[in-house]
């Protein structure tokens, strides 16, 4: 889910070819100290190119500017960021300057020689049949790239129950990739063994798929979903066809389970509640764990609300006279970082904030089942599955102890741990995802 960002950095797409004679390719691994936080992030070198992973932020492969490189040293940028990194090489660490703006932070960064761990990510060849293909949303006349899963032994004769993919906020390929764990592969592989198809697909606008990212709402993102079912629809060996989604994901599983005839649907995390209220509760933590006092977290607090309430409603939004109006006075950096993350709001940001799943879901009449982590610290799997339970009480609901917004095993529940885990997603979420789509479809 994405949230009002507070912290530094911003995706930004920039690319350069490098210069011959370049430091040793590889993973750079460092982290900005930010008061009582640390910021983690990567740099990637190699013979083409540079690119810069914000792994607490979820933000990968950010393109960068590269003015200068040799054997033992190496100078970054991006215009966007406004941001550089300047560094020189000492054995396998890159020691250096990062400059955002008027901020300088030291940073060294350390070549990453063990590989990243993923035991559940499958590998071919697989025991099913794997078609890359394309369909088309023709309301909006775009074509989205994805992956058909169809088990061995499925055909017109033995048609089997089918699942689509639909990904959390931001841009996401077909696997839901990110910290390099690919959760929907994953989950696809591990039901095509079972008997059952799938579809995934790269989000509009990224990847191979068509569309303007930039002016896609969670109701254009809705509409690919409808057609996604659509196009599984039609093979042959396919029969009923559900939906899972995962954060945003779930929402949308629920908008189109509202004005259709799913067979089922499942939410891994799913918002239920408004989503401005989901957005304030990640921008709550966020502030406390950057160190603001109560009352500095109540008024910032206060001040987003009247400003998202703003922004929904299509006003225009100067954060700097909203606070006046509220009588509240921020210190300038973060009252400068506001305004400035406010500026940058997108068509997607102003459609969420004003979006309440409840709305559809009262409308929902199919089988459902929700899931989520009592360690989830985007979603509160609590408020979020009661009000589920509460609006749709033929539901499933199961909160499972210990497990993070991605439904990995996790100490704290917090971004910053995601790409530390190995585990990609729980076993045991995997075997409630199987039973509950036999037990609906009879398989």
């Amino acid at each position: 889910m994405k949230r009002l960002a507070i912290l530094l950095l911003v995706t930004a797409s920039f690319f350069t070819s490098l210069s011959a004679g370049t430091i040793p390719s590889g993973t750079y691994s460092g982290a900005l100290k930010l008061g009582f936080n640390k910021l983690k992030l990567r740099l990637n070198v190699s013979p083409d190119r540079c690119t810069l992973d914000s792994p607490d932020q979820g933000a990968n492969g950010i393109a960068l500017d590269t003015d200068y490189i040799s054997d033992d040293s190496i100078s970054v940028s991006s215009k966007t960021l406004g941001a550089s990194y300047n560094a020189t090489l000492h054995g396998d660490t890159l020691k250096g300057v990062f400059i955002q703006r008027a901020f300088k932070f030291k940073l060294d960064m350390v070549r990453q020689t063990t590989p990243i761990n993923r035991p559940q990510t499958p590998a071919p060849p697989y025991p099913y049949t794997v078609i890359d293909t394309v369909f088309t949303n023709t309301k909006a006349g775009i074509r989205l790239a994805g992956t058909v899963v169809i088990p061995d032994g499925a055909n017109r004769h033995h048609p089997v129950p089918a699942v689509v993919f639909v990904s959390g906020s931001g841009a996401q390929n077909r696997d839901e990739e990110l910290f390099d764990h690919k959760p929907f592969l994953v989950i696809a592989d591990y039901l095509a063994r079972q008997g059952i198809a799938s579809l995934r697909y790269d989000d509009r606008g990224f990847a191979a798929s068509e569309g303007n990212l930039t002016t896609t709402t969670t109701a254009d993102l809705a509409d690919d979903a409808r057609a996604a079912v659509k196009f599984l629809s039609t093979f042959d060996a396919i029969g009923k066809v559900g939906i899972i989604g995962h954060s945003e994901g779930g929402t949308i599983a629920m908008i189109v389970a509202s004005s259709s005839d799913l067979p089922f649907f499942i939410s891994l995390a799913g918002a239920v509640q408004p989503c401005k209220d989901i957005i304030l509760a990640q921008n709550r933590r966020a502030l406390v764990k950057a160190g603001l006092d109560e009352t500095l977290t109540r008024q910032t607090l206060q001040l987003l609300d009247t400003v998202f309430t703003d922004m929904a409603s299509g006003r225009p939004t100067d954060i700097r006279k909203v606070a006046g109006k509220l009588n509240i006075n921020l210190p300038e950096p973060l009252i400068a970082n506001l305004a400035k993350s406010a500026s940058k709001q997108s068509a997607w940001f102003t459609y969420f904030i004003s979006l309440d799943p409840a709305q559809y879901l009262s409308k929902v009449k199919c089988p459902i089942l929700g899931l989520g982590g009592d360690k989830d610290t985007q979603v509160d799997a609590v408020t979020n599955l009661a009000l589920l339970q509460q609006i749709c009480p033929q539901a499933d609901i199961k909160i499972y102890k210990d497990l993070n917004h991605l439904f990995q095993h996790c100490h704290t529940g917090e971004i910053t741990e995601y790409g530390e885990i190995e585990e990609t997603i729980s076993p045991e979420v995997l075997d409630d995802i199987l039973a509950f789509i036999k037990r609906v479809t009879g398989l």
